[in-house]
């Protein structure tokens, strides 16, 4: 199938024409090097009949031969919106970029036209597939396939190529969510045309979330579910959202284990949505109190004490102050937990973290990895060391968490931290980044002295505000008190250059049993220097520096 008429009559144009679309019809069996056979002036009339799928996959062999896929593009957009909105893409690259962006709302919200019938999208493939929408902003995407899921509507499958990262994701953009969702029934009987496993939904705001919510109940194929919004959700909609949640939990046949939320209104959402979702292991879940507007969350029952499967739990908390109550509830009923995660909890004047840790030290014994970031733990030290006596951590970060701020004595306060350490065979991964452990940092080289030297392999204590003399001083001991392994040992943002002499002295020292993670500091930057001290102040006062006054916000 070779037409290379230069000029023909209206009925032989008439012939090519059915030859174009015969092309587009049996792509698939024709395959790809048949139409890089065919000479360069053809193949720019072919482009237009092609289907986006197809467009996709030539372009990076036609843009190998110096031909570009514009003509293709900008023919998808015209037949979308006319000839006026492409008027401002000169680029194949920003045609394509268009096309994506705006064939993502027209199927995601189940507006129907010509284009998203069989003439552009045709059934490829099949098979389970990963999906993940955004709304706004896609950048570099791809339309590969489409999956037919029933004789009238027709799925694009996109894949979206994110940058710095190396795998690629398939997204499944899809009219389905519109009440045309047919719902898989399970391993007896697969989903004949492919099925969702995980669904990522970027700016979710309250129309797709509603939207999502009248279709959830029937995701029977769903492992995991990911809802970003860049606003605070409403909580009704988040209520609407666990009741969809709790109907899909009902049925025997519902797969879904993995579920992250940002960003909730409220705290007591996090046990209302593992209410619903009896069934899942992870949750990922970013508060952000909501200060104005009416509040519709008036009653839950937090007398469950059923037990929750849940594995991997993640808590980010934006807000001023937090209701602890609701994540020891989680805690207490999670006895598998072996992940968790908080960061940025702020407890009520005269209130300790203290409750958090001991609840953690009675019921979670399985725990693995623990993460605390961005908490006030200064008067936690009998806490942390009686958790750390009673549980089996591989890994443990205490990072910007005020450790040493309010000690009388800060090294002997670190060697009871050390000795504590060093009785888990396990642990193989700690971080103390921003501790202001400064001077102190030395007494980190007794985790391997004695007979029982520690297992950890990989240190943090970077962002520490370590002088060039106290990391020689720590390397003088580490040497005396030498790993039984090699130790990652990370040293990133010290103030390294006040003495570089001292520093790479010490530097030198480190290297034969270290790998040293480092990169440059400017101590000229006198305010990255002022904030580091104004951190180990305990007054509530303000300071002040030259001109410039700088007020302690909140005394705790």
């Amino acid at each position: 199938m070779r037409c290379t008429m230069r000029k023909a009559d209206p009925q032989q144009m008439c012939l090519k024409e059915l030859c174009f679309q015969a092309v587009r019809r049996h792509f698939a069996a024709l395959g790809i090097q048949p139409l890089l056979d065919l000479p360069t002036p053809l193949i720019k009339e072919l482009l237009p009949y092609l289907t986006i799928c197809q467009l996709d996959e030539l372009q990076p062999p036609l843009n190998r031969r110096g031909i570009s896929t514009y003509s293709g593009w900008i023919g998808v957009l015209d037949d979308m919106f006319g000839p006026k909105h492409v008027v401002n893409f000169h680029t194949e690259e920003e045609a394509k970029h268009e096309v994506m962006r705006k064939l993502f709302t027209l199927v995601f919200y189940g507006f129907s036209n010509h284009f998203v019938k069989p003439k552009r999208l045709q059934p490829v493939m099949t098979g389970p597939v990963v999906v993940q929408v955004s709304r706004l902003g896609l950048q570099e995407i791809r339309m590969m396939k489409s999956l037919r899921a029933n004789a009238q509507s027709w799925i694009p499958c996109v894949l979206r190529r994110r940058r710095n990262l190396e795998k690629q994701t398939l997204l499944w953009t899809q009219q389905l969510l519109c009440q045309t969702f047919t719902p898989c029934d399970g391993p007896s009987r697969a989903c004949p045309w492919g099925q969702i496993h995980c669904l990522e939904i970027r700016e979710c705001g309250a129309d797709s979330l509603r939207v999502l919510n009248r279709a959830l109940p029937t995701f029977f194929c769903l492992r995991s579910l990911t809802l970003h919004s860049f606003s605070t959700l409403v909580d009704l909609d988040v209520l609407d959202l666990a009741r969809a949640l709790g109907k899909l939990s009902e049925s025997s046949r519902s797969s879904l284990t993995d579920l992250s939320i940002s960003v909730l209104p409220y705290t007591e959402l996090l046990e209302i949505l593992l209410d619903a979702s009896p069934k899942v292991t992870s949750l990922h879940v970013e508060i952000q109190t909501v200060m104005w507007g009416p509040r519709f969350l008036l009653h839950h029952s937090t007398t469950n004490e059923s037990e929750l499967p849940l594995q991997k739990l993640t808590v980010k908390v934006g807000d001023l102050q937090t209701d602890l109550h609701f994540i020891t509830s989680v805690l207490r009923r999670s006895p598998h937990l072996t992940s968790f995660h908080v960061s940025g909890m702020r407890l009520p004047i005269g209130s300790s973290q203290s409750q958090l840790l001991n609840t953690l030290s009675e019921s979670n014994h399985s725990l693995r990895s623990l993460n605390l970031e961005d908490m006030k733990l200064s008067d936690c030290h009998p806490a942390i060391l009686n958790l750390l006596r009673d549980c089996r951590l591989e890994e443990l970060r205490v990072n910007d968490c005020r450790l040493l701020e309010r000690c009388s004595n800060k090294e002997e306060s670190l060697q009871q931290l050390v000795c504590a350490l060093k009785t888990l065979p396990s642990l193989h991964t700690l971080s103390l980044a921003q501790n202001r452990l400064a001077k102190n940092v030395s007494v980190l080289a007794e985790l391997f002295s004695g007979g029982s030297p520690s297992s950890v392999r990989r240190l943090d204590i970077s962002s520490n505000f370590i002088q060039p003399a106290d990391l020689l001083e720590f390397a003088e001991r580490l040497r005396t008190h030498r790993p039984p392994h090699q130790l990652t040992l990370d040293l990133r943002k010290n103030p390294g250059d006040r003495d570089p002499d001292t520093w790479n002295a010490a530097m030198q020292r480190l290297s034969p049993f270290c790998v040293l993670l480092v990169e440059g500091w400017i101590s000229t930057d006198t305010m990255a220097d002022h904030i580091s001290n104004i951190a180990q102040l305990p007054l509530c006062l303000p300071v002040q520096h030259g001109n410039i006054v700088f007020p302690r916000t909140q005394c705790e």
